[in-house]
């Protein structure tokens, strides 16, 4: 079975559905032609581009609020890195720097770092506190899935 997934257009903001298979044909955007980039890596958060790519995002994002200065952050940038890029148009990883933007820390009561909040179609369905393993985050975003 081919799986699909959804890729927001950078140049005309279309959401655009693209079955796995063709992540590799350099697909287009349906309404204006423009390449479509299917991420690899983690999308850097900030306020002017927070409900464009987690809000209004088709699908699931793990959004994780981070700091330079914490060691479990750099525990689980490794994990999150390889999971944008395992689960590329599944699973959109982003990341906010809780020092450079407090006020979207402020906004989810962000406490410790790191936090990962998962987000499926732009609605938060879970939150946890603290570095996870792969097969950790794995669990954690499948089960909250189900929920």
């Amino acid at each position: 079975m081919v799986k699909s997934a959804f890729i927001r257009c950078k140049s005309c903001g279309v959401v655009n559905k693209i079955p796995s298979n063709r992540f590799n044909d350099k697909p287009n955007c349906g309404k204006c032609k423009s390449p479509l980039i299917i991420p690899e890596k983690p999308v850097d958060i900030n306020s002017s581009n927070f409900d464009e790519e987690v809000l209004r995002w088709s699908g699931l994002v793990v959004l994780d609020f981070w700091a330079v200065w914490c060691g479990a952050c750099r525990i689980v940038a490794p994990v999150l890195d390889e999971l944008a890029v395992r689960a590329r148009g599944f699973v959109k990883v982003a990341k906010i720097d809780v020092d450079k933007h407090p006020d979207l820390g402020k906004r989810f009561a962000i406490k410790a770092t790191p936090t990962l909040i998962l987000f499926k179609d732009g609605v938060k369905i879970n939150k946890i506190e603290g570095a996870l393993s792969k097969d950790q985050l794995d669990q954690w975003i499948a089960s909250s899935v189900k929920k």
